[in-house]
């Protein structure tokens, strides 16, 4: 995939000297910098309100440090604030997720994406050898009739990221 897009930001590709490190990423939320919007940004009080919560189970079944909720606050504005910026300073226009959004910070990556129309992939992985399903939207996953069959690589993609399906066929 990277042969044929600009890929600014990943997470544990070992291929890439620049991939961040997921874990890191979680744990060691102090060590990147990040623009402040402003805890008062009607934006981002909108963005809490109806993110903040989902965040917090989130947050907890990580099962890797336990904060307190102001902790917890603190860290979700700053993952905020670090996506809003990344995502507006490098244009980015698609997003793929490897995984259903489940640690946090993806969770974040993926609403403010939804919010800002951006285009997302999510695969995940079937129990069945070779299988996997790919969806564009959370409310979709578990709609198993609504997902196309991929018999014969015959993908029935939907329209709006057809163009992406055609870049990884072209070599």
């Amino acid at each position: 995939i990277s042969k044929r897009f600009n890929l600014e930001i990943s997470f544990d590709d070992f291929n890439n000297i620049n991939s961040i490190s997921l874990t890191k990423f979680i744990l060691d939320i102090n060590s990147f910098s990040f623009t402040d919007r402003g805890e008062n940004n009607i934006e981002y009080k909108n963005f809490y309100k109806e993110n903040f919560e989902k965040y917090q189970i989130l947050a907890l079944t990580r099962g890797l440090q336990f904060k307190d909720f102001f902790e917890l606050q603190n860290e979700f504005y700053i993952y905020y604030c670090f996506i809003i910026n990344k995502l507006e300073n490098e244009k980015i226009n698609l997003i793929i997720f490897a995984n259903i959004p489940h640690q946090g910070p993806d969770y974040i990556l993926y609403k403010i994406a939804k919010k800002k129309k951006i285009k997302t992939v999510m695969f995940y992985q079937s129990i069945f050898f070779k299988k996997y399903f790919q969806i564009t939207d959370l409310e979709d996953f578990g709609k198993f009739e609504q997902v196309p069959n991929n018999n014969n690589n015959n993908y029935e993609l939907k329209e709006y990221y057809q163009d992406l399906y055609k870049k990884m066929l072209i070599e």
